[in-house]
């Protein structure tokens, strides 16, 4: 009997030790989560890999995540991968590790012991075939000397090395080494210490002395691949089937207890959230508080294997590198179960899980459950009456409810089945969907109404009670204690026992209803079959449309389900994927989102929805049923990512520049190079097809362009100038980065430049000088030849009228004598013998010889150029006046300027003035019969004028036969018109007679 108690004792005791890991055990079966499957971006040759296997990885200042693989290295740009291959032919493309310096310089480390740096895309050989060290290059550090300088630290399997940039040396062991040390990967760590993961354990350098920290003493191998630096000093480090942790010089051991008999850690992470990510050589693990979880089987594929390479950029997207590729996985993706849970039936058109935690999965082919781990199947053989289940929900007393497809409500209590049907009440069996109101009344929509289920009754709302239409897609619960029930053909509502047909405001498209919920600040959403989803705002009485090309948009107008997670974020299942939508600050009477669009990308096992097919459960996670199974997402584990991403500028192409230049920033390009186009990359490496850029030009665009997918610009006819192009990235978060720029200036062409125009300036102003000069010196010729002219013509003239007076002008004056000869002896002859009329021709004969020496001296005068000048003419004018006038024995006065400029004319001007003076003359005395007259002569450079009056009895209009006197007016008048002048002929018998003549412009008749 003792012994009895005692085994019950120890059975119980031993119980009480197991229990709380088999409770664990048993809950962590239970979740659903624990079978299904992650999505896993997958990357291999086929996508742009340079080779399949991934060695290392980095993220470089730029945000650009590197690999290493054994045919060269590769950067990702968001669209492609691009490949690049080590410089020089006789040295290996085997990259075996990567390293980011500080300067953002990357060193690469190859399979024959060559490394390469590679800064601003250009490459510089550190070892190349020529002085490498001829081992592997497993890893690459750099390090800061006492004296400032920088050397290299490199790890290989020959030893640990120092490269100062000039200088190759190896660093001695200060310990016993068994055999060759390898040296597997280095850590950085505090005040320029130095970890070393080896095969001789831990080591560690410090102050250029390499030191042995050792290993766990419970472990087998002493040989470390991987080692990682914690936040709180401590070092991980991965060795075979072990990951080993060293603090403060003590160790802990956490055998991992493989099956396989090799299985040595290669990488080691701490991920942003805290949790540990371990990559062997058969599985990828992960930790966190010291407890191992294999993630093989629960999140991550079996494909990842050996794991070679850890990173993680940005927050929450973990990269792994490995044997058959770089996998891309998303801590807050979506997780699914495929067609290997529902064989012959993954069409999944209902979701629901009940409250003792059990999932209920309706198909076209039956009814799927999972309870504690286990599937079970139920359809016509035992139990359903139809096999196509469209609606799942829990009935009042915690039984199931499934909605058929013409076998009505399906009611599951333990192992019992009961039905609904039209014969208790239901407007049809054929069931379209469940809604539990606020009253606790359970609708059911059916195809030609709807049933109100209520303490065992059914209340019928049909074409016969009233219903204004046939089938009804969907109920909820509307403002003010109403109900909405929806429809293909509209939306009614039901309050206080009053139906009211819901009218849609024109322009509204509201197309056919297949859905609708109530969101928890009271608006109603309503889903079409094509033109996207209605919002209804209870407080305006507004609607509002999204679609597929509205500002926020859904990814596809055919909604089957909406439903709302914890942070009140609304989800929209669409045959195209899933939107949700994400609330910011209401903006006046409509309300403002932000949607966000999940795929197949994002782990969702199929785009195409159906509908009803979307559930949130008790954890808050929302599913969704597809063609080919159900996917689901965990809301409450996602960590918005504000952390702006890198912009880069990945290409510049010029016109007219070859291919493959590096372009600077700041560069000058010439006039003809007014061509550029850019290609730039948001460095978001999730959701990467939903990334937009804005771009400007700042001396040509005042403003930034609109948001746009297109990650190209590009600019012709650009004109000379300075110019800085701009551009910002926009993730699907819609954080903003950037932006980018990249400054350039265009030269002018020479004929724009300032040398050029100074050269034209200078070459005009030299030609005009020449023409001046040569105008010039034409002008001093013409003007030199017009003097020799008129000086020959003066000598002429001089000549000529020297002539005329001494052969002419000597002639008719002896001819005058001779005249006064003969007169005067005919006058004293007493006898008289003379004839009269011979007497008369005598003295004709000297008057005429008179009259003609007068006209030859005017003559002589016009012509000699001595009295070409304004005071000759004056004064020779003023003279004939006096002689004339005292002859005559008319008093005269003369006035005279004062001063007479010293103006040359010509014979022809100082003639027709002289001569418009003499007719005036003339006319006085002829025809006036004046007593005095007065003469004024003015006088300046650019006029000369003359007036005569007298105070005789004014000109007479002339008899017949008698036209001496107007033919003397019309000759003044003919020759000052001939001069350019203007004459004033003024006469009356009471105040005599004005002549007026002035003449202005003298220029044009100065010689």
């Amino acid at each position: 009997m003792p012994s009895c108690i005692n085994l019950a004792l120890r059975l119980s005791f031993f119980y009480a030790l197991l229990f709380p890991f088999v409770l664990f055990s048993q809950e962590l079966h239970n979740d659903i989560q624990s079978i299904a499957s992650t999505s896993i971006k997958r990357y291999t040759v086929s996508d742009g890999l340079p080779q399949s296997t991934v060695n290392s990885m980095v993220v470089d200042k730029r945000g650009r995540i590197w690999i290493a693989t054994q045919d060269g290295a590769a950067y990702y740009n968001v669209r492609n991968w691009m490949p690049l291959n080590m410089p020089g032919k006789g040295n290996s493309n085997y990259v075996l590790s990567i390293y980011c310096a500080d300067d953002s310089a990357l060193y690469f480390g190859t399979l024959d012991g060559s490394i390469f740096s590679w800064k601003n895309d250009t490459w510089t050989t550190i070892l190349d075939s020529v002085n490498r060290i001829n081992k592997n290059i497993w890893d690459l550090a750099e390090m800061t000397n006492p004296d400032g300088t920088r050397s290299l630290l490199i790890a290989t399997s020959v030893g640990l090395f120092e490269y100062n940039f000039s200088v190759l040396r190896k660093i001695p062991a200060l310990f016993p080494v068994a055999k060759n040390l390898i040296i597997h990967k280095i850590q950085r760590g505090y005040a320029n210490d130095f970890w070393f993961a080896s095969n001789e354990g831990l080591l560690l350098l410090r102050n250029g002395q390499l030191t042995n920290a050792g290993y766990p003493s419970r472990i087998n191998s002493h040989i470390f691949y991987s080692i990682y630096l914690d936040e709180d000093s401590s070092l991980w480090c991965g060795g075979d089937d072990v990951l080993a942790r060293y603090s403060h010089g003590a160790w802990t051991a956490h055998p991992l207890h493989s099956k396989d008999t090799y299985n040595p850690i290669r990488t080691i992470l701490r991920g942003s959230d805290g949790t540990y990510w371990v990559g062997c050589q058969n599985f990828l693990i992960r930790f966190a508080d010291d407890t191992l979880q294999g993630l093989q089987q629960t999140f991550i594929s079996n494909d990842i294997k050996p794991v070679y390479a850890i990173a993680e950029y940005p927050r929450g997207v973990m990269w792994f590198g490995a044997l058959t590729g770089l996998f891309r996985y998303v801590q807050s993706s979506w997780n699914y179960l495929d067609n290997k849970y529902f064989p012959g039936s993954a069409a999944i058109y209902s979701i629901y899980q009940n409250s003792k935690g059990d999932f209920y999965f309706g198909s076209l082919h039956g009814l799927h459950t999972y309870r504690n781990g286990v599937w079970k199947k139920y359809d016509v053989s035992n139990g359903l009456r139809s096999n196509i289940i469209y609606t799942i929900t829990e009935g009042p007393n915690g039984e199931m409810w499934f909605g058929t497809d013409g076998g009505g409500v399906n009611v599951l209590s333990g192992s019992s089945w009961r039905y609904i049907t039209t014969e208790d009440g239901l407007p049809s069996d054929h069931i379209h969907s469940f809604y539990k109101d606020v009253s606790g009344s359970i609708w059911i929509s059916t195809s030609t109404g709807a049933g109100r289920y209520r303490d065992g009754l059914i209340t019928k709302f049909d074409v016969s009670t009233g219903f204004p239409f046939g089938d009804v897609a969907g109920v909820t619960d509307g403002p003010g204690g109403s109900v909405w029930l929806a429809s293909s053909e509209g939306i009614t509502q039901l309050k206080n026992g009053v139906l009211t047909t819901m009218e849609i405001p024109n322009g509204v498209p509201w197309g056919s209803f297949q859905c609708i919920y109530t969101a928890a600040d009271g608006s109603i959403w309503c889903g079409t079959s094509g033109n996207g989803v209605l919002l209804f705002n209870p407080s305006t009485s507004r609607w509002q449309c999204y679609n597929d090309t509205s500002q926020t948009s859904i990814s596809n107008n055919l909604v089957y389900g909406i439903r709302e997670d914890a942070m009140h974020r609304l989800y929209f299942l669409t045959n195209k994927g899933v939107t949700r939508f994400t609330r910011t600050q209401p903006k006046g009477e409509e309300e403002q989102f932000i949607s966000e669009h999940f795929t197949g990308d994002d782990g969702i096992v199929n785009n195409e929805g159906n509908i009803g097919a979307l559930f949130t459960d008790n954890q808050q996670r929302i599913w969704i049923g597809t063609i080919d199974g159900v996917s689901f997402l965990q809301p409450t584990i996602e960590e918005p990512d504000s952390q702006q991403k890198h912009v880069v500028i990945e290409n510049i192409s010029v016109k007219n520049m070859p291919q493959g230049i590096r372009l600077h920033n700041n560069v000058t390009l010439n006039h003809d190079q007014n061509g550029i186009s850019f290609e730039f990359s948001l460095l978001s490496y999730f959701k990467e097809l939903e990334n937009v850029y804005q771009v400007q030009l700042i001396g040509l665009d005042d403003h930034p362009s609109a948001w746009t997918k297109n990650y190209r610009k590009e600019y012709t006819n650009l004109s000379e100038g300075s110019y800085r192009f701009l551009v910002w990235g926009k993730e699907f978060q819609g954080v903003v980065s950037g932006p980018a720029e990249f400054q350039f200036t265009i030269l002018p062409p020479f004929w724009k430049t300032w040398w050029f125009r100074l050269m034209v300036f200078v070459v005009i102003i030299t030609v005009v000088l020449l023409a001046i000069r040569f105008y010039t010196s034409q002008q001093i010729k013409k003007k030199t030849e017009k003097i020799e002219r008129q000086r020959y013509i003066d000598r002429e003239r001089m000549r000529i009228s020297q002539d005329m007076h001494d052969e002419i002008g000597s002639s008719l004056t002896k001819i005058s004598l001779l005249s006064e000869m003969v007169r005067g002896g005919v006058e004293g002859t007493e006898s008289g013998g003379i004839r009269p009329e011979v007497f008369d021709k005598v003295s004709s004969i000297g008057d005429i010889s008179r009259s003609t020496i007068d006209s030859i001296n005017e003559i002589i005068w016009s012509i000699n150029p001595r009295y070409d000048n304004m005071e000759s003419l004056i004064q020779y004018m003023s003279k004939l006046a006096n002689e004339l006038l005292t002859l005559k024995n008319i008093q005269c006065e003369v006035s005279l300027p004062n001063e007479i400029p010293d103006l040359a004319f010509s014979p022809e001007f100082r003639r027709n003035v002289f001569l418009i003076f003499k007719e005036g003359l003339y006319n006085v005395i002829k025809h006036s019969r004046a007593t005095m007259v007065t003469i004024v002569i003015q006088a300046d450079r650019n006029l000369l004028r003359f007036d005569i009056r007298d105070n005789g009895v004014g000109i007479h209009k002339p008899t017949s036969g008698h036209r001496s006197n107007r033919m003397g007016l019309d000759n003044m008048r003919k020759r000052a018109e001939a001069v350019q002048g203007e004459i004033v002929i003024e006469s009356s018998e009471a105040a005599g007679t004005h002549i007026g003549f002035t003449v202005t412009e003298l220029q044009r008749h100065l010689i």
